[in-house]
Parts: structure tokens; sequence; C-alpha cells
């Protein structure tokens, strides 16, 4: 009988081992997605320290793990406090909503790129904000097309605007 109550009491570690290595094997599987994605992604906490950031944000900002993991973002992308441009953005992620839109950006370097950005909080079971996940892709050619047609449409605008002479458009 002590045999028998013995493996009784050790079934439920095996049922406990068995979910952790299946739950192992899902994290990892997400690891993988994260660090193949195309788009740059990072994760904050909410002590806005730098807790994950993927190969494709290293190439698109040229900041490394060793430059950020458990590091501030003042301490390394702002160099000593969020801009004031930025601080929107901060605010909304704090109350819980999710923020979109396009942000110039600064490569390590010191260039600048445009970034197509995603923020969103991540919260635990009590629906606290736990940090932040942010996904950006860069956007710089884009950018530079539109800027560009812009330019020209305006040029063409005030050419024809300011034309002496008459101008008349037609099609076909």
């Amino acid at each position: 009988m002590q045999l028998r109550s013995i493996i009784s009491s050790m079934l439920p570690f095996g049922n406990i081992r068995k979910r952790l290595k299946e739950t192992t094997r899902e994290l990892s599987k997400f690891r993988l997605v994260l660090d193949q994605a195309p788009a740059a992604v990072y994760i904050i906490n909410k002590d806005m320290y730098f807790e994950y950031i993927n190969p494709s944000f290293t190439a698109q900002s040229g900041y490394t793990k060793d430059d950020l993991l458990n590091k501030h973002v003042n301490a390394t992308i702002y160099k000593g406090k969020i801009p004031e441009s930025r601080q929107h953005i901060v605010d909304a992620l704090i109350k819980g909503e999710t923020w979109q839109g396009e942000l110039l950006s600064y490569h390590k370097t010191g260039r600048t790129y445009w970034a197509s950005t995603i923020a969103s909080p991540y919260k635990n079971e009590k629906n606290e904000v736990e940090g932040f996940i942010i996904i950006q892709q860069d956007i710089t050619e884009h950018k530079r097309i539109q800027i560009a047609l812009d330019e020209s449409e305006k040029l063409y605008r005030t050419l024809i605007e300011k034309s002496i002479d008459g101008v008349v458009l037609s099609q076909n």
C-alpha cells in the first residue's frame, strides 16, 4: 500500500511537468515568430526598461541587445528624457490605450528614418498594464516618395496659378 500511495502522490507532478513542457514549447514557438518577423518588434516593461528586441529592430535602428536590454528608454534611445513629441504616446500607453501612427525615428548612428508604428500595452490577469509591445515598419522610402509627390504637385499648382498666360488642361 505504501508504494501505491507514493505513486499516486507523484501523478500530479507528472501532469505539471507535461504542462510545463507544452507551455515551454509553445513559448519557444512565439519567440521564434518574433525573432523571424520582418517588422521591428520590441517590448518595454511598465517602468520603461527594454525586455526584448528582435533582429529586425536591430537592423532598422542599429541598436543591439547589449545596447538596450534591461536598460531604461531614457538612458538609451532618448539620451536623457522622453521627447515632448513622444509624451502623448507614453501617456496613451500608460492609460491602457493603443497608439498608431508614423514616427520620425533616429538610428543609432544619428540618421533619421520614418517608421509606421503600433504601440500597445499588455496587461496581467488583473487588467493592469504590465508593459508595452511596439511594432514598427520602416516606411522611409514611401515617405520620400510622398514628400516628392507633394512638392511636385505644389510646384505644378503654383506654376498654373501664377501663370500670366492662360492655361487650359484637357484630357485625350
